[in-house]
Formats: C-alpha cells, sequence, structure tokens
C-alpha cells in the first residue's frame, strides 16, 4: 500500500508540475522556437489602488503620506507607502510596522524636513534618492546615508521606498542612528511592538553577537518556556473542564480518550504562543519567516491530530450510547461516520496546508486536473471499498454482531466495519478482511437474522422393536415438544422415516424459539435427554452398526460377524473350524 500510494503522490506532483508551466522540460518536446510577442498586460488596480496610487504618485507624495501617517500615528497607513512584495504576506504583516518605524526614525535623523525639495515629477526616472533633496548643513555623513534611502515606483504607477532601503535601514542605518540624540532630544514614540519591545532593552544587549541580538536570544529562550509554561496550564485546566462536564452531564467514556485528548492541544497552544512571540522580537526578515512558515505548518499538523482525538473521544461516546440501544445498525454507523469525520479534518488540514505556503489554487488545482486520470486509476479500489461502504450502511446486509457466511467461504461474527474494510471473527478465533467492495456482489448468509433455529435429527432404534411401540414412542417425543419451552409447536414433526442397513429410522423435525446459539444448545441438551429418559421407560433400544455373515455348510447355516469375512486366508480357516465343528 505504502509504495503504491507514493507512486501516487509522485505522479501527481509530477503532472502539477508539468501542468504549470507551459512545457515539461526534458519530458516533453519543446513548441516552436518562434512565437508571437505579447505585450506586458497592465495590472487591473482596484478602488483602493486607485486610491492609493493618488497618494503615491510621485516622490514627493510618497514622502508626504509616509511622514503625516507616521506623525499622526496610522501605521497601516504608512506600511502602504514600503515596498513588500518581496516577502510573503506573513512576513510583510510582521514586519512592516518595524520597518516603518525604524524608516521614520532615521528619515527624521538625517533629513531636514523644512527643505522639502523633494520631486513632484510622477515620470522621474526611478529610484529617487533622498540625497537630491536639500539636506541640514549639508553633512556628508548624513548625505552618504540619505543615497541609501530610495523611492521606487511598481508596476501600478506607486511610489513607495524600495526594497534594499528597507534592508539597509534595518541593517545599518537603524543600528547607527537610533541612540544618536542631542541633548534634550526625545526619540520618536515606537508605534510598532517591536520597536517598543526592543527599547525595553540596554544598548549593550542590542548588539549581534552571534546570528541575532542578545536580547533577542534571551527573549527566544523566555518566550519557549512561557509557550510550555502556558501549554501546561492550559491542558491542566482543559482536562478538569473536562472530567467536571463528564461528571455532571453523566457522560461515560472510557479514561484513555478522555485523558489524551488535550495533550496534542497543548502542544497547540504552544505552536500559538510561539508563532505569535515572535513577531514582537524584532528578527531578521529570513529568518523570521522560516520561523513562521514552520510554526504555522507545526499548528497545521497538531490541530489536525487534536482533531483526530477529538472524534476518537465522540466516537467512544458514541460507541458507548448506541451499546445501551436495541439496534445494532447505529453500531455500524459510529465507525463509518468517525472515519468521515477524519477524512474531512484531513481535507481542513491540506486547505489550511496550501494557506501557510500561499500556493495558488489556480495551478494546484489544475495539476489535480491533469493527474485525475493518474488519481482515478490509482484510486480505483479505494473508491470501490468507499462504495461498498455505503452499500453496507444502506442496504444493511450485515451488522455488528452478525453472524454471517459471506460466499460460502467465511463465516464468523461481524466485528467492525470501516470505510475500506469489514472485519469478520471466524469461529477458530482468528480475524478475516473482507474488502468492502466485495460485499456489493458477494452472496451474504445473514446467520443472526434467523428467527428460529432448527434442530434436524435421525433416531436409530433395534428392528426387534415392535411397531406399537414405536407408534407410542413417537407419540411421546411429540408431547414433549409440545410441552418444551424452547420449541415451537408450528412445524414440528417426529415421523417414523425410513428403514435403515442397522435400524429403524425416526426423523425428530423440530424448531427452536431463539436467535441465540447458548440458548439453541441448552434446548437440544434438554430434548435429547429427555428422549433417552423415554426410550429408556419404553425400553426402546438405540441400534448401533452391526452386520451378520450367514455361512452355508451341510447341516445348518452359521451365523458369524461380519469382522470375520475381511480376515482374509484367516478369516475363512476359523469358518472351517466352525463349520466342522457343527458338522
Amino acid at each position: 500500500m505504502a509504495p503504491r500510494l507514493c507512486l501516487l503522490i509522485g505522479t501527481i506532483v509530477l503532472l502539477t508540475l508539468c501542468s504549470t508551466n507551459n512545457t515539461c522540460h526534458g519530458w516533453l518536446p519543446a513548441g516552436p522556437v518562434w512565437q508571437e510577442e505579447t505585450p506586458p498586460q497592465q495590472p487591473q488596480l482596484t478602488d483602493e489602488d486607485l486610491v492609493l496610487r493618488k497618494l503615491l504618485e510621485d516622490p514627493r507624495e510618497a514622502m508626504r503620506t509616509f511622514l503625516s501617517a507616521m506623525d499622526s500615528g496610522d501605521l497601516d497607513q504608512a506600511i502602504k507607502c514600503l515596498d513588500l512584495d518581496w516577502q510573503d504576506k506573513d512576513t510583510a504583516s510582521a514586519k512592516g510596522g518595524t520597518y516603518a518605524d525604524q524608516l521614520y526614525f532615521v528619515i527624521i535623523r538625517i533629513w531636514d524636513r523644512r527643505s522639502y525639495r523633494v520631486s513632484g515629477n510622477p515620470n522621474f526616472q526611478p529610484p529617487y534618492q533622498l540625497s537630491e533633496a536639500v539636506l541640514e548643513a549639508q553633512d556628508s555623513e548624513k548625505w552618504i546615508d540619505a543615497r541609501q534611502i530610495q523611492l521606487t515606483k511598481n508596476s501600478k504607477g506607486m511610489w513607495r521606498f524600495s526594497q534594499s532601503t528597507l534592508e539597509t535601514v534595518e541593517q545599518e542605518l537603524w543600528p547607527k542612528w537610533q541612540d544618536r540624540l542631542a541633548d534634550g532630544e526625545i526619540a520618536p514614540k515606537a508605534l510598532s511592538a517591536p520597536v517598543w519591545v526592543a527599547s525595553l532593552f540596554p544598548k549593550s544587549l542590542r548588539e549581534k553577537r552571534f546570528l541575532l541580538k542578545d536580547y533577542q536570544w534571551i527573549c527566544l529562550l523566555l518566550l519557549t518556556a512561557f509557550g510550555f509554561l502556558v501549554g501546561w496550564l492550559s491542558r491542566l485546566l482543559l482536562d478538569l473542564l473536562t472530567q467536571l462536564w463528564f461528571g455532571i452531564t453523566k457522560t461515560s467514556v472510557d479514561d484513555q480518550p478522555r485523558t489524551m485528548l488535550w495533550r496534542p492541544f497543548s502542544l497547540l497552544i504552544n505552536a500559538l504562543v510561539w508563532y505569535f512571540g515572535a513577531k514582537l522580537l524584532d528578527l531578521p526578515a529570513g529568518f523570521l519567516g522560516v520561523l513562521l512558515v514552520g510554526l504555522k505548518f507545526f499548528s497545521v499538523v497538531i490541530a489536525v491530530w487534536t482533531a483526530f482525538r477529538a472524534i476518537n473521544l465522540l466516537a467512544n461516546f458514541m460507541v458507548k450510547r448506541a451499546a445501551r440501544t436495541p439496534s445494532r445498525y447505529d453500531d455500524s454507523i459510529v465507525p463509518i461516520a468517525s472515519n468521515l469525520l477524519k477524512f474531512a479534518a484531513v481535507l481542513i488540514g491540506v486547505i489550511l496546508f496550501v494557506d501557510v505556503f500561499q500556493l495558488d489554487w489556480k495551478t494546484v488545482l489544475g495539476g489535480f486536473g491533469v493527474g485525475g486520470i493518474a488519481l482515478a486509476l490509482a484510486s480505483k479500489e479505494i473508491l470501490s471499498n468507499f462504495l461498498g461502504s455505503i452499500t453496507v450502511l444502506t442496504d444493511r446486509p450485515f451488522e455488528i454482531g452478525d453472524s454471517v457466511v459471506i460466499d460460502g467461504k467465511v463465516a464468523g461474527t461481524v466485528e467492525t466495519v470501516g470505510m475500506r474494510s469489514s472485519r469478520i471473527r471466524t469461529y477458530n478465533s482468528s480475524e478475516v478482511i473482507v474488502p468492502n467492495s466485495l460485499l456489493t456482489t458477494a452472496i451474504v448468509d445473514n446467520l443472526g437474522r434467523r428467527k428460529m433455529r432448527r434442530m434436524k435429527t435421525m433416531l436409530q432404534i433395534d428392528y426387534d422393536t415392535p411397531v406399537d411401540r414405536i407408534e407410542a414412542f413417537c407419540a411421546g417425543i411429540r408431547q414433549m415438544i409440545q410441552n418444551s419451552q424452547y420449541t415451537r409447536k408450528e412445524g414440528s414433526y417426529v415421523f417414523l422415516n425410513e428403514f435403515g442397513e442397522c435400524s429403524i429410522n425416526i426423523l425428530v423435525y423440530v424448531y427452536i424459539d431463539t436467535t441465540e446459539y447458548e440458548t439453541e444448545l441448552r434446548a437440544r441438551h434438554c430434548l435429547l435427554s429427555d428422549i433417552l429418559r423415554l426410550a429408556e421407560e419404553m425400553q426402546v433400544r438405540f441400534a448401533f452398526p452391526t452386520r451378520t455373515l450367514h455361512l452355508k455348510t451341510d447341516g445348518d447355516d452359521i451365523d458369524l460377524p461380519a469382522g470375520i469375512a475381511d480376515l482374509g486366508e484367516f478369516g475363512r480357516s476359523i469358518a472351517n473350524r466352525i463349520s466342522k465343528g457343527n458338522g
């Protein structure tokens, strides 16, 4: 099963990659060399884009919009003035505020806002450097740093601070200027949480010694410990609330599913604490992006795991509740419904997984469309087994606990009915797994649905028994059947049936009014015991296989046991001696 599944996944991935590109290089022949050049399509602008492009139509308006937003504390508006398209959505939302805070502080330190001579030409050849504006006292150091602050124009006609600017500010300019204040000057209030957290630590801990700054290592250790603590406390609290709820409602569930329910949930709490906490530490963009994706992927896996545990707990509760009902149909519904819920949980997990890695749904669905043939061929058995399980639910050929014989080959008691197969416990205590696809065409003899159980036996009595005694013996057995609490009165027959080789055979044909095997055995025991007592009272002897050998001599016939004839020469010598003795 595992190699087949791996082959299926590999085929789908390959076809997905092929469908993503126009040609599969190295696999499929390339198209013609010449192609008509198509002009690049202009991006479609939404109403929000049109409003934003008006605010960012030239370098001057972009600078004015950014500074006004930061002055008024509108961090979201200021982030729109930054080029964050090079980052994934999650990292951009975490780093956007930090970039805006750091850029704002650097700009007001190296640029005199009173000399507001930023170009207002929307057709200026990008990039536009801040050094082209008038700087305070023409400070050479500030002028050199101002050259690294640039605005570029994107395909939508918006001027924004470039990627290189944001990286330079974070790595060089912000560490250089954040503590350089004039006497009595107060640094602007941080609008983003990461910058505010960094300001709580002294300058000595804001130095980078190994990959990260010292305060970031300290915060990561504290965040890890805090995540474990919150997860442990949440698990204890939820375990207590669950136990109280089951106690108040008097719900019967096994201890293991209940106690194991919140273990993965505590790990989910850990991941969520680490996920939101990591956004507060001003980590490098590359490191933060990998960390956030890893934590989201871990959260998706743990969420599916938690859903599986919750489904197991619900299934355990429903199994116990179904056991109290007289119908066994719900016993078959519970495992299949549980598997369907788990399948839905996995499907939701896949959707969350696609969202975490920001995959293009059109590409994914297109890949599955191209790989639909391979998927259909590989999942033929899975689909047929699933349809077989639906047949078992709708047609109900058997239920859990029924004794069945399938195609005259498999006989036993039904233990479980799943989405792929049903498990039969044979009378030898072995387990037979029957694919549900076979149940759509198999002949199922459901012994568990018998309304009664038949007992058929032959009573062999001696040929020496008088006819009147035989009649009385049969009448006595009929009376016993009428008086028994286990037998049905209609459809029971006791008659002299045939002449056997060694006996006169009386047919006893009776139905036992029960559906349980143990009750049938008890009824057989009682009825046969009463027949033995009746035969003893009426002096009716039961016959056993015998054979008599007649030897013809000059005198009288000699009867010998049949076994002597089977002894060959030794048997004939004994017969001769007997015949001579009689002569």
